[in-house]
Parts: C-alpha cells; sequence; structure tokens
C-alpha cells in the first residue's frame, strides 16, 4: 500500500517538514526555548525514532536502534535521516493491502511482555506513526515562529 493511499497529504507534510529543515541554520536547529524544552533536531530525531518503532519495528518487524543527536548535527544530515525514514516506511507499507491493514502487531514487541489487549492492528500503527510525524512537524514549526518572534523583539535566535 502506498503511504498517500492512507493520507494523500502525507507526502506534502513531509516534504513542507524537509523543507523547514532545509531553512535553518545549524543554531537554530539546536536553540532550544528553555532548558527543559527539546531543540528542533530533538524533535526530529524523536520523531525518527518513534516511526522507526511503530512501522520498522512492530509493523516491519525490524530491528531498530535510535539515532543519536550527536550524529545529526546539521540541517542535511537530519534531512538524510527524515528521507530514510520515510524510505522504510514505504518499504514496508508497500506489501499491505487494504485487507492486509488489518493484521495484528503485538506490542510490545517483545513476545514475553505481550498482553492480548496490548495488540494492535497494522493500521492503527501507521496511523499513529503518521499522527507522531504532523504532531512534531507543528512542534518543530512553532520552534521557528518563537525563533523569527524572539529575533523580531531583540532576542537571539
Amino acid at each position: 500500500m502506498q503511504l498517500n493511499e492512507l493520507y494523500p497529504f502525507w507526502g506534502d507534510i513531509h516534504q513542507d517538514l524537509i523543507d523547514t529543515i532545509e531553512s535553518l541554520t545549524e543554531q537554530q536547529l539546536s536553540m532550544r526555548p528553555a532548558p527543559p524544552l527539546p531543540s528542533v533536531a530533538e524533535i526530529v530525531i524523536e520523531m525518527v525514532t518513534e516511526v522507526r518503532f511503530y512501522v520498522g519495528r512492530l509493523i516491519g518487524g525490524n530491528e531498530y536502534e535510535a539515532p543519536r543527536r550527536s550524529d545529526y548535527e546539521t540541517a542535511r544530515s537530519l534531512v538524510e535521516l527524515l528521507t530514510a525514514t520515510r524510505e522504510l516506511e514505504e518499504v514496508v507499507m508497500a506489501p499491505f493491502s487494504r485487507e492486509g491493514l488489518r493484521a495484528v502487531r503485538t506490542v510490545p514487541s517483545n513476545p514475553k511482555e505481550n498482553r492480548p489487549e496490548s495488540n494492535m492492528s497494522v493500521a492503527w500503527l501507521i496511523w499513529h506513526a503518521m499522527e507522531r510525524e504532523i504532531y512534531h512537524y507543528g512542534r518543530i514549526r512553532q520552534r521557528v515562529q518563537d525563533g523569527t518572534r524572539g529575533a523580531l523583539y531583540g532576542h537571539s535566535v
């Protein structure tokens, strides 16, 4: 199944995310609006980790390792990470038909920890991954807007 069959504008949102990340400087990527809040780069890493877990691990059954922030200091490296994650989503979802979306996956992915009531359908897992991407994109847009407003009012960006 193609990702755009599930939600036709998902590709547009993903491209907007890529365009936003590409437009940011390294300083903007690492800026935190306040000490406990994550930077844009950290939000991207969080999003990628979640998507790779839901799609790559739970749906696709692949092992995954959460990306380390220190490996992604530039906009280019973050865009490459987002692009590779999108490619993983496409590969994992390609074999599924509409009926296949009803297949159930073990959640958590370790069968020893599994409880039947925690299992989820592929449709729910991919929808949740999409929702997380949209949510994190909104957080990133807010950081960009906050940074722009700060610059307008004489604060460092």
